[in-house]
């Protein structure tokens, strides 16, 4: 039984669908099946060999996407090619089933213990907007590298499967929209259940299709859409409904898919028109907002911390007690550490520094987070700017006045953290061979 067209509209004018889900048939094994976001590792291809080995011949999401630690080789075409091979032959041969209609409820437990609970939900992408000047409902909070997008796009391309790894954020602090779902999971069908390879944790899911729970939803959603609210929380009627936190760039792929097949003729309801993503609540406990430090090569520390002192910042004598965290960047080289703290309260320390090492002659800028890594760079002889987390409760109020962060400005998590592929989605009509 299909979802009321009455609440299917309401349901469209807050930018969902509630989507048809493809899962493993009974007999696959989950923990090889789901593998970690592609653009995970990306300077570690020994992570994806590792994985290629614990998979084997099972059937696996690895033969369904493209890790980016591969896009540098010469093999891309025929890995996409491969793909699409692959996700023809799991529908054809019953790898893959449908779960029917209705929202995903997802129970992650990361391999630290902290529980994080999302939504599956189909997201229209006419609502979608990945550019800088951006007002609509669904938005990307980093900028976008538009550079980024044909990888993705020529995956997507000619697919007959999307496999999601988006993680995109609601503002929901009353808990109206995936905690009330919680706390009666044991009624709703049970859709996977397992550990997650390489330090992954666990993941649970449960078919969310009753008509009161859509229902629930459906209001959850209107209520967090409206303008009044967003007004009086954060001071403008300009609602972002959904801030993307994980996987802009998959998303901004979708959406230039759609975009190339809607000039080419295809009808509004065009399944490619939507996007299958995760629900997450911005305030949830599980979803923990890391910094993402700058390591530079090439350029000496003296430069660097010139550039800083002409930047704005002001170089610290010692752990200040009083001291604005989201104020103070750390500079580490091989020999020491230095802190400086900002004179500029009103810009994110992250568009700061990036501005710093513009000026700099580096010959290479990475990206990392967590302490380990820090350490592991200055003993490779390079220089990292430590970064202060952000505050969660800057992103919104931000991206509103300033529009989108810059780029890489916070993590979800660890790389381990984010989301593994399991679920699917059809991209065109019909779905045979699936059942």
């Amino acid at each position: 039984m299909g979802v009321d067209k009455s609440i299917s509209d309401r349901l469209e004018r807050v930018a969902v669908q509630v989507p048809d889900t493809l899962i493993p048939a009974p007999g696959v094994d989950l923990e090889k099946w789901a593998v970690l976001a592609c653009d995970q590792h990306t300077s570690a291809p020994e992570y994806w060999r590792e994985v290629e080995q614990f998979v084997g011949d099972a059937p696996s999401t690895l033969r369904c996407i493209l890790p980016e630690a591969y896009l540098e080789t010469g093999s891309v075409d025929e890995h996409i090619n491969s793909a699409h091979r692959t996700m023809q032959s799991y529908i054809e041969d019953g790898t893959l089933r449908n779960a029917g209609e209705g929202f995903v409820l997802v129970r992650r437990t990361l391999s630290n213990g902290t529980v994080r609970d999302g939504l599956m939900v189909s997201l229209d992408l006419e609502q979608y907007d990945y550019r800088p000047e951006s007002r609509t409902p669904i938005r990307a909070t980093e900028a976008t590298i538009v550079e980024r997008i044909p990888p993705r796009m020529r995956i997507r391309n000619g697919a007959p499967l999307e496999f999601p790894h988006i993680l995109v954020l609601v503002d929901d602090p009353e808990e109206t929209l995936i905690e009330p779902l919680i706390g009666r999971r044991d009624l709703f069908r049970e859709l996977y259940n397992t550990p997650l390879m390489f330090d992954g944790g666990h993941v649970s899911g449960y078919l969310v299709s009753e008509e009161d729970a859509v229902v629930q939803v459906t209001e959850a959603l209107e209520s967090l859409a409206d303008p009044n609210r967003f007004s009086r929380r954060y001071g403008t009627d300009e609602v972002i409904l959904f801030p993307v936190g994980d996987g802009n760039h998959s998303l901004a792929a979708a959406r230039r898919y759609w975009e190339q097949i809607k000039q080419g003729g295809a009808s509004s309801d065009h399944p490619a028109r939507f996007a299958l993503v995760e629900l997450v609540n911005l305030r949830g406990a599980g979803l923990p907002f890391h910094p993402i430090h700058r390591t530079i090569s090439g350029a000496d520390s003296q430069s660097a911390m010139s550039a800083l002192e002409s930047n704005g910042f002001r170089r610290q004598a010692g752990e200040a007690d009083n001291r604005d965290d989201a104020l103070t960047v750390a500079l580490h080289t091989p020999d020491t550490i230095v802190e400086f703290r900002s004179e500029d309260d009103a810009t994110l320390v992250v568009a700061q520094v990036d501005e710093v090492i513009a000026e700099l002659d580096a010959e290479k800028i990475d990206y990392i987070h967590g302490s380990e890594a820090v350490r592991a760079a200055t003993e490779r002889g390079e220089m990292v700017f430590v970064l202060p987390p952000l505050n969660r409760d800057q992103l919104l109020p931000t991206v509103i006045e300033n529009g989108a962060l810059p780029r890489k400005a916070f993590s979800l998590g660890r790389a381990e953290d984010k989301r593994y592929y399991l679920e699917s989605r059809h991209l065109i009509f019909g779905g045979s061979g699936v059942q």
